[in-house]
């Protein structure tokens, strides 16, 4: 039987994801503010087709490229994480990744609970990597494996931090 992934943890996760929010936010008004000028960051701005896809296709295209040619969005990539098939632990075909990005709604809408979800899933699945199967697991080999605990003065393992608990 073979060892089972090193599943990324909740606060991994959120730390992924707090990069991703912050790279797509500066291309995105960047570009509009290259694009429309200065007025498209004002609160009463119009709502045109060009700030739609700025502000919405834009992103879903990065980060479904990301996942489909890099297996990872840049924070997860500098996390060193990757999305992977639940089964095969393989690449994720581009219609699964669709649906992961689509799951991404469904888990956020009631209350986030399914983003939540990764907290308690022995699998650190949330709804959005059930509804598409996938997982988001540890690159192996890069160092960031959890540590092996040693023991503590009195010959009681030490405690390690893991990331995969859930926040107490």
């Amino acid at each position: 039987m073979s060892t089972p992934p090193d599943y990324a943890g909740f606060w991994l996760r959120v730390a992924a994801s707090l990069i991703d929010t912050v790279w797509l936010c500066l291309i995105v008004y960047t570009l509009l503010a290259l694009l429309v000028g200065p007025q498209a960051m004002l609160p009463d701005a119009p709502y045109t087709p060009l700030r739609f896809l700025v502000e919405w296709v834009l992103p879903i295209a990065l980060v479904i490229g990301f996942w489909l040619f890099r297996s990872a969005t840049p924070g997860k990539m500098l996390l060193k994480l990757k999305v992977v098939d639940a089964q095969t632990l393989g690449p994720v075909p581009m219609p699964r990744l669709l649906l992961r990005y689509a799951g991404y709604y469904v888990a956020a809408a009631p209350l986030a609970l399914g983003l939540l979800w990764v907290g308690w899933d022995a699998r650190k699945q949330g709804w959005h990597d059930k509804l598409a199967g996938t997982l988001v697991i540890r690159v192996p080999g890069t160092g960031v494996e959890p540590q092996p605990t040693t023991s503590t003065s009195n010959g009681a393992p030490a405690a390690r931090h893991d990331d995969t608990a859930w926040p107490t």
